[in-house]
């Protein structure tokens, strides 16, 4: 007697994993329509060279729909997905903000373009 059936329902990682990959996203999203209303504020002293209508509409909008959605999927079994979400964020910025923005001058930059003749 084997009791394995492909109908059972499926483990806790990998609904964990399931939440992940909705939860990471709209958190992702959120924290770039923040950056942008905070990198095109008025008085910002480097100028954008692009333009958007109705601005700051768009990222106030996606702010507005990702909290929405994320209201909608919170249930008491699901805020650990989206603390884990946020969390792994927040070690990604911390590990930025401590070791990479330091060490900017040789970190994250682009080598010269190799000049080729044709």
């Amino acid at each position: 007697g084997h009791s394995w059936h492909p109908s059972r329902p499926p483990g806790r990682a990998s609904q964990i994993r399931c939440h992940l990959l909705v939860h990471q996203p709209l958190v992702l999203y959120l924290m770039v329509a923040c950056a942008a209303l905070r990198l095109r504020r008025r008085g910002a002293p480097t100028s954008r060279g692009y333009r958007m209508r109705l601005w700051p509409l768009a990222p106030l909008v996606v702010i507005a729909v990702c909290l929405y959605v994320c209201y909608q999927l919170i249930t008491p079994e699901t805020w650990v997905q989206l603390a884990i979400a946020v969390g792994t964020l927040v070690v990604g910025a911390l590990y930025y903000i401590a070791y990479l923005y330091p060490r900017r001058a040789d970190r994250w930059t682009l080598p010269d373009p190799i000049h080729e003749d044709v």
